[in-house]
């Protein structure tokens, strides 16, 4: 049995040997104080941090378009890896206003279906549209040519840096619109979180009532907070890296790597373990259950500090991560120790809390 194999059934056994009884009913729990600190702990936060980290990254764009250097492109690429980081902290929050308008789409056309929105970004450098390189003109275009992975796509690329230092650069005048683009939907994000009017997401979310639209009781005001991680979990394992790692190092697939051009697959990914374990500690279940029902609850950090030491120690490019067996395990490892913190979440907390697991809201993705 290889080494993977047996890092699976380690924690296969560590899951099963969670037989447990939650001690409280849903209602004993304390949840409009962990929505609460979930919002003004994690989310605005978050949500306010991203749209500073858009902001720097639309004006290193600006600065370097204007004189292109090689130290310029530098201070372009450090921008952008905070960017990819600052997303992917909150990135997994969509219930509300990312999940509305197109704006998850908008920021990050992902999973992309056989690369077409890709095609669409190279055909606009290829033939210098001239309609892509205003925000507001990019903003009426294609969802898959104004986000994130069209950003890095237009900066790192092969021979990237040769275009975008060119006189009179179409395809700096793209990215920096892109990064405008990025820059004022990352800002509305921000405001839709911070807003306290009646119709906001955090006045429906704190307020359950019967005569409301998304949440008429604790339950499903407290079932949304699960949807989060239990959705976050997901997308880590099933969107960022079973693709990649498919069946074994033989089979691996490193070009099917979220932002593996820029070098940020492996820190965007430890970015969300670190937003999985904010979600975690501001609304501290733990705190409120005793005996196995805390171990139970605990033991979702303790996975999750398990993963993201795994991913720390990888700090080579993805197609090279993926060429080696020990390096290509601890990706693996990561991936299993999410998929079990999936299956803690949806097979023990919910069921025990009288939460059905339901349906997945990536399905179809």
């Amino acid at each position: 049995m290889n080494s993977v194999r047996c890092l699976i059934l380690a924690v296969c056994l560590s899951v099963a040997s969670l037989q447990v009884a939650f001690g409280k009913d849903i209602d004993q729990l304390d949840v409009p104080d962990m929505v609460g600190n979930l919002i003004t702990g994690v989310i605005r936060p978050g949500f306010a941090e991203l749209e500073q980290s858009a902001s720097t990254m639309s004006q290193q764009m600006q600065i370097y378009c204007e004189m292109p250097t090689s130290a310029g492109y530098a201070d372009v690429k450090e921008a952008f890896g905070g960017l990819v980081a600052r997303w992917a902290r909150v990135e997994f929050i969509r219930l509300g206003p990312l999940g509305a308008d197109n704006r998850l789409e908008r920021m990050l056309f992902w999973p992309d279906r056989r690369g077409r929105g890709l095609k669409q970004v190279r055909d606009i450098i290829r033939l210098e549209d001239t309609t892509a390189v205003d925000p507001e003109s990019l903003s009426q275009k294609s969802v898959a040519v104004q986000g994130l992975l069209a950003l890095e796509y237009a900066l790192f690329a092969d021979g990237a840096e040769a275009g975008l230092s060119a006189t009179n650069s179409h395809r700096c005048a793209y990215a920096s619109a892109i990064a405008g683009a990025v820059a004022q939907l990352a800002g509305e994000l921000n405001q839709l979180w911070l807003s306290e009017s009646d119709t906001s997401i955090s006045h429906i979310w704190l307020n359950p009532s019967p005569t409301n639209a998304l949440f008429r009781d604790e339950m499903e005001q407290f079932s949304a907070v699960l949807r989060i991680l239990e959705d976050g979990f997901e997308i880590v394992s099933h969107q960022r890296l079973e693709p990649v790692l498919r069946d074994d190092i033989t089979s691996a697939r490193p070009k099917s790597g979220l932002f593996w051009r820029s070098e940020n697959t492996v820190p965007a990914l430890i970015a969300n373990l670190e937003g999985f374990g904010a979600v975690l500690a501001s609304v501290g279940l733990e705190r409120q259950v005793e005996g196995d029902d805390r171990r139970t609850i605990a033991s979702l950090a303790f996975e999750l500090g398990n993963a993201k030491r795994a991913l720390s120690d990888v700090s080579m490019p993805l197609q090279e991560i993926v060429t080696v067996q020990a390096t290509y395990d601890r990706l693996a490892y990561a991936r299993i120790v999410v998929e079990s913190m999936l299956s803690i979440t949806r097979d023990l907390i919910k069921p025990i809390l009288g939460l059905s697991s339901g349906f997945s809201s990536l399905d179809g993705d």
